[in-house]
């Protein structure tokens, strides 16, 4: 419970962003870390990975819960990619951290690249051309 107050008060006191999003956004990621069997975390580290999630949304000014969870289950469950928890756990932050639509982009080049109609690609280039991509999303204007 300590960690949990302390979590939330540095988040109230040094945030500038949208106070609401961002406490969508930790409530979001908490609920899915604690009740998500791929996640299988412990409370603190989960309130950590929701507290730096919606920490994003002061950069960002939108939401990236629900982006990070849709690239985090694509990386682990998608026969595709198969990812180990620990690598598409900072994989699906560090997307979510350029834009909460870097995710979506990743998918989408990751598909495109790995397809026979596509660029027909092996795993491992196929995850770097789509991470190249990913990189390139242009992150939300801090004016929006």
């Amino acid at each position: 419970a300590a960690t949990s107050i302390s979590l939330a008060n540095k988040l109230a006191s040094d945030f500038l962003g949208d106070a609401e999003i961002a406490s969508q956004d930790f409530d979001r990621i908490a609920r899915f870390c604690v009740s998500s069997m791929p996640m299988n975390m412990s409370r603190p580290r989960c309130a950590e990975l929701a507290e730096r999630i919606a920490r994003l949304s002061q950069k960002t000014r939108k939401s990236g819960a629900e982006a990070f969870i849709e690239i985090f289950k694509y990386l682990t469950m998608s026969e595709k990619t198969n990812l180990g928890f620990l690598v598409a756990l900072t994989k699906a932050e560090s997307l979510v951290a350029i834009s909460p639509m870097a995710g979506q982009n990743f998918i989408s080049a990751y598909e495109f690249a790995i397809s026979k109609g596509g660029l027909n690609m092996e795993r491992n280039l196929a995850f770097s051309f789509a991470t190249d991509v990913a990189i390139n999303t242009s992150p939300v204007s801090q004016n929006k």
